[in-house]
């Protein structure tokens, strides 16, 4: 898989959320409602994209642990709301998933379901 099969159909599901943005979805032949807003699965996606730009900006676990702890206000948030820091540890979670498959020379497998990008709705436009 490469970079771009990685990060386009994350970057659309997080993009396509309205009808108003259709001719974005017309460009990539996307004959199907817009993606849902989720909140829980915006913020996986998101954490699956930074986890991706950590691994390939070459960044180590200190390198990552040094740059999420500098956004204290989502660590605020986080701690407040989940009595942890939710948002470092999914990114830790899943970068480490991905450095192990990278090592087994195995594609990344997604925790979610479906995959992004893949329709959620089987309706029509």
């Amino acid at each position: 898989m490469t970079f771009t099969e990685f990060i386009l159909p994350r970057v659309f599901e997080l993009t396509y959320t309205s009808w108003s943005l259709k001719s974005i979805a017309d460009h990539f032949n996307y004959d199907y409602a817009p993606f849902v807003w989720n909140e829980d699965r915006r913020f996986k996606i998101k954490c699956e994209l930074d986890a991706m730009f950590f691994y390939m900006y070459g960044l180590d676990a200190d390198d990552i642990d040094h740059i999420i702890d500098s956004f204290l206000i989502v660590k605020r948030k986080d701690n407040e709301k989940y009595d942890c820091y939710l948002t470092k540890d999914t990114i830790f979670e899943i970068y480490s998933s991905m450095i192990n498959a990278i090592h087994n020379n195995h594609i990344y497998k997604t925790i979610l379901t479906p995959p992004p990008g893949v329709p959620h709705q089987i309706i029509k436009s």
